[in-house]
């Protein structure tokens, strides 16, 4: 039987149970319309999923065999609690890192219920959801579409930026204390690296690790960087780097796979290209900055990850490792679910000079004053044009590397490819042919 129900007076004195359908939630979100845009709004802000999905997760998860129990009534025929309840109970838990007990005041439903209901949540999200709005897009999309983007700003066959982070677990089990405590954070923490495109989108990430592990062993644990590097992924994939051969004349060369920019924490892949250690000419300072600049993709997912999911900012209070690893996978399908429903991953189709300024006649969302700092601080290096010795090889050296006269990606050394990067992107620099990417706006989000 249930126990230790909420009681209020009546007007004749006696007392009564309240119910789930009393409560704050019940009548401010599921007995009251959402059909303003404030509300909508205000829904938005404190559930961190718009309202229409929200309705759209409440009829998957009836459907869904992991909430079985919350579809039936109970052994004494007593209705089970409003799932629609439970949901924001756990969206908000994510979103603002309530506890339990929190959320039982809000919903007149027992934390006990919630947390029963939270992993079950984090099951769904970490398999079906994470499926569906991470690792499907990432195959199913083709990757020429995540390239385009990055050939604008010079970096062609780039298709994401990938870094690590730390989320912090404060009820780590005693026995795995000391592997977890590194040096980012003062509690133990998981580490996780993830792969994002320029319009933020998720491509993939790493199960959880313990925090004192490095970039070097947590890249040899990434499923889509490794599987990129033995040719699984993207290897038809193909793209041109402009060179100059030994007539000074400026030619195309084809390639094939996929790279990504990363710091230099990394091992020495080809697929996983850094800015340089110690650049000594122009050419690779500006490549090198303006590698960095594009980097910050992977920073600013980790950000929106984290200002939107407190749990992450926080810690996750669950004594279970893989529980942790659940929240992190749960939380960039839904950050990949509120990309897709504001359609920010689209329209990346312009972009700005680096010192010419252009502005189309039909083009009412230009602002000339709205200069990314990226632009201003590869300019100060615009009139900087020493020309740098490249290496020449000879003819037959790329042969090794190449297959059907395709040079490939995965098979040649970082530091070949790597000059051939700064070569083709130095020639397009000097034809003012680098653009930083720039999404048009879209009147309809």
């Amino acid at each position: 039987m249930k126990r230790h129900h909420i009681q209020v007076p009546n007007s004749d004195g006696t007392m009564r149970n309240l119910t789930f359908k009393d409560s704050t939630w019940y009548n401010l979100y599921i007995n009251s319309a959402q059909d303003s845009n404030r509300k909508l709004k205000i829904f938005r802000r404190r559930f961190r999923l718009p309202y229409n999905e929200f309705l759209k997760m409440v009829e998957e998860i009836k459907q869904n065999e992991h909430f079985v129990r919350w579809m039936r009534k109970d052994c004494i025929g007593n209705d089970p609690s409003d799932v629609r309840l439970l949901l924001l109970g756990t969206l908000r838990y994510m979103g603002r890192a309530l506890t339990f007990d929190d959320i039982e005041e809000y919903s007149f439903i027992s934390a006990e219920v919630h947390r029963n209901f939270f992993e079950a949540f984090l099951n769904y999200g970490s398999e079906i959801l994470y499926k569906k709005y991470v690792e499907g897009p990432a195959s199913n999309t083709n990757v020429s579409i995540f390239e385009k983007i990055f050939a604008m700003a010079g970096f062609n066959g780039a298709c994401g930026s990938s870094d690590g982070t730390h989320i912090g677990m404060l009820q780590c089990p005693s026995w795995a204390s000391v592997g977890h405590l590194g040096h980012k954070l003062a509690t133990p923490s998981r580490n996780y690296n993830a792969t994002v495109t320029h319009s933020h989108q998720i491509l993939g990430t790493t199960c959880g690790h313990p925090g004192t592990w490095n970039d070097k062993t947590l890249i040899m644990y990434d499923d889509l960087i490794r599987g990129v590097k033995e040719g699984q992924h993207y290897s038809t994939n193909e793209f041109k780097l402009l060179e100059l051969d030994k007539d000074k004349k400026e030619i195309e060369v084809t390639y094939q796979g996929a790279w990504f920019i990363v710091d230099n924490g990394y091992l020495d892949w080809s697929c996983t290209v850094p800015p340089m250690k110690n650049p000594v000419t122009y050419q690779e300072i500006r490549f090198s900055e303006w590698l960095e600049s594009m980097r910050k993709d992977i920073e600013c997912t980790f950000g929106s990850l984290k200002r939107r999911f407190a749990i992450l900012k926080y810690g996750i209070r669950l004594g279970k490792i893989e529980q942790c690893d659940k929240v992190w996978r749960t939380c960039c399908a839904l950050h990949n679910l509120l990309l897709f429903h504001d359609k920010l991953d689209k329209g990346w189709e312009r972009g700005q000079k680096l010192y010419e300024n252009h502005k189309d006649d039909d083009d009412d969302d230009y602002d000339e004053g709205d200069v990314p700092f990226a632009i201003t601080r590869l300019n100060r290096l615009s009139s900087m044009s020493v020309p740098s010795n490249y290496t020449e090889y000879e003819d037959n050296f790329f042969n090794k590397y190449s297959v059907e006269g395709k040079r490939v990606v995965s098979k040649l050394p970082l530091n070949v490819f790597q000059e051939r990067l700064i070569h083709h992107f130095d020639i397009r620099f000097k034809k003012n042919d680098i653009e930083w990417p720039k999404r048009k706006k879209n009147n309809d989000t």
